[in-house]
């Protein structure tokens, strides 16, 4: 479950050794996120969550360029920017996290191919991948199955009361097409159908948490002494939860031994952005 035997080997023999490497760099990174009526002091986004506090856990400058939904594909395609994905029928997805490095001149799509070019363009900074990439790439498939799934119906009715008008159409149109149903009747609240998502996000930890205790991994973080872009996977969700749903996350921070909320407090220092 979750791939957490073979992380956790490679792991706890690696991060001690990597955790010494803190050289900042003079660079400017532009990080492209998606605006919310939060404020540009709330960013809501899980996936540009990993890469913000990548970035500032290695000590490199950034500065955000706000995008709405409708506009994300057409400005990658004009800047020249590669897709985040590709379907098997060879169709394109354009969305954020994408970075642009003043250093290198190179635009990178998606959170995961992100940490590794950090991990790769500047490697006198502390590693996101310690133990390499394929370990964690194993993880996160396995927590966005079990874990994530159930997630995104809980908050995307949470994720619509936040956006800007110019991204709220876009967004009702795709989910509303995914869902197959309005936004309002995917989970509503105090109905039988959130309480039972809940229910599975919750379980889901539990096991997750389960397994990490059984690999020895008794937190703050989840497979050593410092963090790794497998802790920034977990905690892009946890925010999500957080900035968008303070009460039901308060009782998830708690849970599991309040293992949930150590991760989060225990990156504050992270989740300071540009």
């Amino acid at each position: 479950m979750f791939g957490l035997g073979r992380v956790n080997q490679h792991f706890t023999r690696r991060i001690k050794a990597s955790n010494s490497l803190k050289t900042p760099l003079r660079t400017m990174i532009t990080l492209y996120d998606i605006p919310c009526t939060l404020g540009d002091d709330h960013p809501r986004s899980p996936n540009v969550w990993k890469t913000r506090v990548a970035l500032k856990y290695k000590g490199l400058q950034y500065k955000t360029e706000w995008v709405a939904f409708p506009d994300i594909k057409p400005l990658m395609q004009k800047l020249g920017a590669p897709p985040s994905a590709k379907s098997r029928s060879g169709t394109e997805f354009y969305t954020v996290p994408v970075i642009y490095d003043s250093t290198t001149g190179h635009y990178i799509a998606d959170s995961f191919k992100i940490a590794q070019y950090l991990d790769t363009t500047y490697p006198s900074t502390p590693p996101l991948f310690p133990a390499g990439a394929d370990v964690v790439a194993s993880f996160e498939k396995h927590f966005i199955r079990e874990t994530v799934s159930p997630l995104i119906p809980l908050m995307v009715p949470r994720v619509i009361t936040h956006l800007q008008p110019r991204c709220t159409e876009f967004f009702r149109t795709t989910r509303e097409q995914r869902f197959k149903c309005t936004i309002e009747e995917i989970a509503p609240d105090g109905s039988e159908k959130r309480k039972e998502g809940w229910e599975k996000v919750r379980k889901s930890l539990d096991t997750f948490a389960g397994c990490l205790t059984e690999n020895g991994a008794l937190g703050p973080y989840l497979f050593g002494e410092a963090p790794t872009q497998a802790d920034f996977i977990v905690l892009g969700w946890l925010l999500w939860i957080k900035t968008l749903s303070p009460e039901e996350w308060e009782p998830i921070s708690h849970a599991n031994g309040g293992r949930w909320g150590d991760l989060v407090h225990a990156t504050e220092k992270y989740q300071e952005f540009s």
